[in-house]
């Protein structure tokens, strides 16, 4: 019945939509076949995930959303820390800007930067698929997309278009050279490990919390994480002890939040004894 449900829904898909934003009420436009998840589960959509931003956000004043999409969860960031502070949002493909750009307009703290995070400043090759727009990945052979097209029963293309690439290391140097970010969120379809290695130094500097989808290399980035002493925690507040367990309830991704060893303040706002 859902995979009926969905080829009916690209067949007669109506294009753009606006739907109230579930956690701002704002408005928030989407293309009703593409982005159907965020209508489709709501505030179900990583209920306990976003539940931990509510605790987060309000105490950061610059935050940064890597992966940010078509701005569900820059537009959430920006409500949580009141439009009154400094948020930066990355987004390469050009599709989903048309939507992000249009969904934070009615904020005045938002700054878009039209590049993929990675290692290395440049160029590199950027994978676009045409089922959901959220599994578009510096990676060629994203397993996770693999999966969801099964999942859908319908076909689906990837075309590969070419994209600027930026460390956050140099981005910061070069654009905020006197700021530190409290807060990252990375969701960047299997590129973490990429993301993560450009930003060595501001992990090692100014230690700012960070939430990261992980979808490939895990053992990989867990451990440059804790190698920079950050605590690794699991969006129920558990502190992720045996990342084998780890992969083994949550599949082949599963969101990570990570708070550095140093910040007590955030521990015991959180409840988390150490």
């Amino acid at each position: 019945m859902r995979k009926l449900v969905i080829k009916l829904l690209r067949w007669f898909n109506p294009g753009t939509i606006k739907i109230r934003h579930h956690l701002t009420k704002k408005p928030f436009y989407l293309d009703a076949f593409l982005h159907k998840g965020y209508w489709y589960y709501g505030i179900r959509r990583e209920r306990e995930t976003i539940d931990l931003f509510a605790e987060i956000l309000p105490d950061c004043s610059f935050a940064i959303d890597i992966g940010a999409n078509i701005g569900y969860f820059s537009q959430y960031f920006c409500h949580l820390m009141n439009d009154s502070k400094k948020l930066i949002v990355f987004e390469p493909e050009h599709n989903n800007l048309v939507y992000l750009k249009r969904n934070i307009d009615c904020y005045d703290s938002i700054r878009i930067i039209e590049k993929a995070v990675s290692f290395e400043n440049g160029t590199a090759n950027f994978y676009v698929e045409n089922l959901s727009g959220q599994n578009n990945s510096l990676l060629s052979d994203y397993k996770v997309f693999d999966e969801v097209l099964e999942n859908s029963g319908l076909t689906a293309t990837k075309t590969v278009i070419e994209v600027e690439t930026i460390t956050l290391d140099s981005f910061m140097e070069q654009e905020y050279p006197d700021e530190k970010p409290d807060f990252i969120k990375i969701d960047v379809e299997g590129a973490e490990l990429f993301a993560l290695q450009g930003m060595k130094n501001i992990l090692e500097l100014h230690a700012p919390t960070i939430m990261v989808e992980i979808s490939d290399k895990i053992p990989e980035v867990l451990k440059l994480l804790r190698d920079f002493n950050y605590v690794l925690i699991n969006p129920h507040k558990e502190i992720i002890r045996d990342d084998k367990l780890m992969t083994d309830y949550f599949g082949e991704f599963f969101n990570v939040f990570c708070i550095h060893k140093s910040k007590n303040e955030i521990f015991q706002k959180l409840k988390i004894d150490l």
